[in-house]
């Protein structure tokens, strides 16, 4: 039979439960104060140095009701310090050993604070922490490795004078996190192309790896490779926008990117690389470029991009008279935007003028033939020309035309625009009562907006009974 244990043994048991149970609790508070400790400090640096900080509020008792958790649970809200900022601060080596106790810290910026490979380890304790930044610091690639260890980093920057773009692409890929290399290659980016060329992102704060991208200068010489080296990097870019001139060479970059959905080039150089590098984007969807120069024989290139939904391109008499055989193979457009100018002729000229505006009303045709365009505008001194060659359309559902003014062909085509539901019109020269009277019994108009100077004779009482969906500026 088993012989039952003394008390002094079960007694001992239970001082034994109770000592740990005791030296867990002064721990857990000895850590706390140490905590609360540190943030006292940070909250300190941060007004008499130049230490930057960013708490979180997490409430307590959201689950009451509303008159309790105003009057209760407010009080109770704990403050959670996510991103602490200790560039060039002296006390940045002074508090990276106190850096685990800050259990909430997500981004922390350690940028020219004197940082050595030796320190990166502690780093390894801040297993929360998902965004590093190390730029100007004396660390080396060797250094960076150490890193790969850590369980949640998604952002590395470390713009150093020892750190090269093949040392980050190691880290990355030992992290298994691609991310950590686009946010590096920004932020080198950045910091080269400071004063020559400026960057936006426009999908959130400086953490953020971008997928939208803005690029433009200030200066007259147009963006250059060497301005723009590392933005094959940003794989995860879905749209870039140039603003500004930009080398060719720069658009071939380009091609490493496979999630580029939308491309705008502001000023595009006649250059015949300019366009056969875009035509080598053939997951673009959605396209726009406008240039002074002329692009005539070259824009067949363009016949390439079969998945293009939305285009915006200028044209001139010289490229239209080539050919409008590119555009008719761009059967998946939905929206399309042509600025059309009008070459200046001789007055005396008259067969060749009839010549030039047959030849814009065969780019109507060729654009009636896109069996997907339901929207589009129409800008420019020769828009009223291409517009009767749009009078067979019967998929178009929205039209915008900014001109000088509409001849009777071209009211007549949106007379025959049947499908057409919202027309937005910019005239700078007054109406005549032929379109007035279009306007009034076009069977299919939900919507017009109208902004054009205006003749009193003009009854626009028919247009105005249209409702809610007519809107009249008349100058």
């Amino acid at each position: 039979m088993n012989q039952p244990q003394p008390k002094w043994k079960r007694r001992w048991r239970f001082v034994l439960i109770g000592c740990t149970l005791l030296a867990l609790v002064l721990g857990s508070v000895q850590y706390g104060l140490r905590r609360a400790a540190v943030q006292r400090y940070i909250a300190r640096l941060s007004v008499t140095e130049d230490v930057y900080i960013r708490y979180y509020q997490r409430g307590w008792g959201g689950w009451l009701p509303n008159s309790l958790h105003r009057a209760i649970a407010r009080r109770w809200q704990r403050k959670e310090l996510v991103e602490l900022h200790l560039s060039a601060s002296g006390a940045a080596r002074e508090l990276l050993a106190e850096l685990p106790l800050l259990t909430d810290l997500l981004y922390l910026d350690l940028s020219n604070a004197g940082i050595l490979d030796e320190d990166l380890p502690i780093l390894l304790r801040c297993p929360q922490l998902t965004h590093l930044r190390l730029d100007g610091n004396p660390v080396t690639d060797a250094g960076i490795q150490q890193l790969a260890a850590h369980p949640n980093l998604k952002y590395v920057s470390a713009v150093c004078d020892q750190v090269t773009m093949v040392g980050v692409q190691r880290l990355a890929a030992a992290m298994g996190r691609p991310e950590v290399l686009e946010g590096h290659a920004f932020s080198l980016m950045n910091h080269h192309a400071a004063g020559r060329v400026h960057l936006a992102t426009t999908n959130g704060s400086a953490w953020t790896i971008p997928t939208d991208l803005s690029v433009w200068t200030t200066l007259a010489a147009p963006m250059s490779l060497q301005d723009l080296a590392h933005l094959d990097k940003l794989v995860s870019l879905r749209s870039v926008s140039f603003v500004a001139a930009v080398d060719p060479e720069v658009l071939h970059l380009l091609e490493d990117l496979p999630e580029l959905r939308r491309l705008h080039l502001s000023y595009l150089r006649d250059d015949p690389a300019a366009l056969r590098n875009v035509a080598r984007l053939i997951q673009l969807e959605h396209f726009s470029f406008h240039s002074e120069d002329d692009f005539a024989g070259q824009f067949d290139q363009l016949q390439a991009l079969t998945r293009l939904r939305t285009l915006s391109v200028s044209l001139r008499n010289a490229e239209v008279m080539d050919e409008v055989d590119w555009l008719r193979s761009l059967s998946t457009l939905k929206y399309l935007t042509l600025k059309l100018e009008m070459a200046a002729l001789d007055e005396r000229s008259v067969e060749r003028t009839g010549q030039v505006r047959a030849e814009w009303d065969e780019l109507g045709r060729a654009v009636s033939q896109l069996s997907e365009l339901s929207g589009m505008t129409l800008a420019g001194g020769a828009a009223d020309a291409a517009l009767p060659g749009l009078a067979d359309m019967r998929q178009l559902t929205k039209l915008q035309l900014r001109t000088d003014s509409l001849s009777p062909e071209a009211v007549d085509a949106l007379r025959n625009l049947t499908t057409l539901k919202a027309l937005t019109l910019y005239l700078s020269t007054a109406p005549t009562p032929a379109f007035v009277e279009m306007l009034g019994s076009h069977p299919g108009l939900e919507q017009i907006r109208i902004e054009c100077p205006t003749d009193r004779t003009l009854d626009w009482s028919a247009v105005r009974s249209k409702g809610r969906g007519a809107k009249l500026d008349l100058r």
